[in-house]
């Protein structure tokens, strides 16, 4: 026996049974718990090629979980007393047996007439009489009785149409509901039977195109619960003469139970089955989360906190339909049906205060807690057999940050180091004692104690900064409006889950955040291969980490910054074997210098290009010399072109606009990724991750759901068409 914690109530839920084809439950006119709700009922069907082939009675105890057979296949048809703890149960010859659920013992009580056959099940009302419907001979059909006492079943009322739905009251056994199973073409299909009078009258009156099914008497014998279909759940008197539409839905809803107080609704089947919120429900085991948060939570100290299963459920409604803010979220789950049944609660249970949500999202949802959040649906996700890091997407969207533009001050700010400062600095050093080059001089700011190599200055520059949001940064490209905002540096794979996310200030360059975020990936993804990104991240330090690193950088062209109107980057071509470049009038560019910036510098001689037809086009040089750079890392560009011009990296480049582009396209347009209610990094960096969270679980949940909907198409079985006509 399996058993998980429920959600909400905290309540241990079990599991019985495991195959759901061989094991189900009773009909829903069937009483199927004892009347100490010590055990309930069920039928098992045994394997084709077992002797005992067909539906067998068993009882499972609620405590304990053991599980009895109670009866074989050769009898059916069981119906339990209201209040004392036996049923009734009919063999394949007819005879009618009371069993006992604690010990299995059989008792026979009668019989039904000879030469019939019972339809649908028994039913047994609490002074022991015993009602069905049965076929005579002749396709004729009636309702039978058995009394206490009685060897055989009385007629009470016969008709050529076929019953079925035999109900007898609870606490009035000389009423009998009954309806005409026709398939939709009687007349007036439920019926109320009186046993004393032998009359018959209509229950409900229905008119054309209406179907009433799925009815169940109360435990009180007052009313009746029934179905009008499609969606309705209606309640009647039990003379028929009142009937409320206690909830109408516009899906399909079937098999009402009605509480022993009446105080019932069924919220399960008012949720479509395609809904994404069972596909979700159906995907993860949501427990899982307590194993997140089993830190923050103290068990015997204080009053009981708010489920955490339910409040990660509550915010991923919010990101998974693009609801602004939690608050409204608890105001949608108020009056939505499904977002009720996705979180564990009826239409009559109050849903937790605002500021308890809050507070707890707050204080419970730490970067720790949410990172792990992160990571759970990522392996979820690998378990499935979906993910594929092999080749993998990168780039960048901007968010618009809560900020007014107009609340903002200049301020002075040094310039960061790059990280890659040192090793750069290295490969200059390097280079220019190749080129028989001094090395650099120290620059005032630098530490001439500590022995290291020089390093670029410290400079500074002036920054707009957010009153409102110091955090963000401003942001402008194109004709879009000028605003703070950040930017999220995301992966993707080639099916389109994240994975990995990195936020930062929106003036921050895409090229300067991939350096943690290639980091984070190779850490969790080692087997990623190659990473497309666009021409923003096509620089020579990029390259060479992701060259170095034993993987291949997918890169596209990017147009040189050169001025209109001067002569092609291309035309000066580059010597590797004597290190120099030819310009388009085949003279020689001699190597010169390597800078500070690591760009090995190659100048012309100024007496001849003083003469030279093409000047204007090719330098405004007051001395008349043209200088072409070419970067100490430029090899590992020229790499990533060569990989450019392959079939494979044209192949996983054409994939950029279908998988990253379109991940950022679904978070803003079906996910309200567009602008953040939220200020300062963590807190926005927290609601991108639950966002990008909750796309990945929501991809997950349909891929699972297409997959059983395609294993369910491979298994069907096409009749035999031998003799079939076929029409064109």
């Amino acid at each position: 026996m399996k058993a998980y914690r429920d959600a909400r109530t905290g309540y241990e839920v079990c599991q019985y049974t495991a195959d759901s084809a061989r094991n189900a439950k009773l009909y829903f006119t069937t009483e199927n718990f004892s009347a100490d709700d010590r055990y309930f009922f069920f039928e098992r069907t045994e394997a084709p090629e077992t002797a005992q082939h067909g539906p067998q009675l068993h009882r499972a105890d609620c405590a304990t979980g053991e599980i009895v057979r109670l009866a074989d296949a050769h009898y059916g048809s069981f119906a339990m007393h209201w209040q004392e703890n036996y049923g009734v149960i009919a063999r394949d010859d007819g005879t009618i047996f009371r069993i006992d659920v604690e010990s299995g013992a059989m008792t026979a009580l009668g019989r039904f007439p000879a030469r019939s056959a019972l339809q649908g099940h028994l039913t047994i009302a609490n002074d022991g009489r015993v009602a069905g419907a049965v076929q005579l001979e002749n396709k004729i059909y009636a309702l039978v009785i058995l009394d206490p006492g009685q060897e055989e079943a009385q007629v009470v009322f016969e008709t050529d149409q076929r019953l079925g739905h035999t109900q007898i009251c609870p606490t009035d056994s000389n009423l009998l509901f009954y309806v005409h199973e026709t398939g939709g073409d009687a007349l007036q299909r439920t019926w109320m039977f009186d046993v004393r009078h032998r009359m018959k009258r209509p229950y409900y009156v229905e008119h054309p195109n209406e179907w009433i099914t799925h009815e169940t008497w109360s435990a009180d014998g007052e009313s009746m619960a029934f179905m009008h279909i499609p969606g309705k759940i209606m309640l009647g008197d039990r003379d028929g003469r009142h009937f409320d539409v206690v909830f109408g839905s516009e899906n399909r809803i079937l098999h009402p139970g009605i509480s022993r107080d009446r105080q019932w609704l069924c919220t399960d089947m008012l949720v479509p089955k395609e809904h994404l919120l069972r596909k979700i429900d159906a995907a993860v085991d949501f427990t899982h989360i307590y194993e997140l948060v089993e830190d923050l939570y103290c068990e015997d100290n204080g009053r009981p906190g708010c489920d955490p299963v339910v409040l990660f459920k509550l915010v991923l409604i919010q990101h998974l339909f693009g609801i602004r803010s939690l608050r409204q979220t608890m105001r949608d789950a108020e009056v939505n049906v499904a977002y009720r049944w996705f979180l564990g609660y009826t239409m009559s249970q109050s849903l937790p205060h605002f500021a308890t949500i809050s507070y707890a999202f707050c204080h419970r949802f730490t970067a720790e807690v949410i990172e792990g959040v992160f990571r759970w649906i990522l392996v979820e996700v690998a378990r499935a057999g979906y993910l594929s890091p092999e080749v993998v997407f990168v780039d960048g969207t901007h968010i618009k940050a809560n900020a007014n533009l107009k609340k903002r001050v200049k301020k002075e700010i040094p310039v960061a180091a790059k990280r890659y400062q040192e090793q750069l600095d290295a490969e200059i050093e390097a280079d220019r004692a190749a080129h028989g080059k001094k090395p650099l001089k120290k620059k005032d700011n630098d530490d001439d104690d500590n022995g290291s190599t020089p390093s670029a200055p410290s400079k500074q520059k002036t920054v707009t900064e957010s009153t409102t949001d110091p955090d963000s940064g401003v942001f402008q490209k194109g004709e879009h409006r000028k605003c703070f905002a950040y930017e999220a540096h995301t992966v993707c794979d080639r099916r389109g889950y994240v994975l990995e996310t990195e936020v930062t200030p929106g003036n921050v360059h895409d090229s300067v955040a991939f350096d943690t975020v290639f980091e984070r990936l190779v850490e969790h993804y080692p087997e990623v291969q190659v990473i497309a990104a666009d021409a923003g991240y096509k620089t020579p330090w990029i390259c060479k980490q992701v060259f170095d690193s034993g993987r291949i950088p997918s890169l596209p062209y990017k147009r040189p910054m050169t001025k209109k109107g001067n002569l092609p980057w291309y035309e000066y071509v580059y010597d590797e074997y004597y290190d120099c470049v030819l310009c388009p009038q085949n003279q020689i560019l001699s190597y010169s210098t390597t800078n500070r910036d690591g760009s090995r510098e190659y100048k012309s001689k100024s007496y001849i290009c003083k003469n030279c037809p093409v000047r204007e086009r090719c330098t405004e040089n007051q001395q008349c010399t043209k200088t072409v750079t070419r970067h100490v890392w430029h090899d590992y560009i020229e790499r990533a072109e060569d990989f450019r011009h392959s079939s494979l990296g044209k192949k996983t480049y054409a994939l950029r606009s279908q998988t990253i582009e379109r991940v950022f396209a679904d978070a803003k347009e079906k996910h309200a990724m567009r602008y953040t209610p939220y200020r300062g990094l963590p807190a926005v960096t927290a609601w991108v991750k639950l966002k990008f969270a909750a796309m990945n679980l929501k991809k997950l949940a349909i891929h699972k759901w297409m997959r059983l909907l395609f294993s369910a198409f491979l298994s069907y079985k096409k009749p035999d068409c031998r003799f079939a006509i076929w029409l064109f």
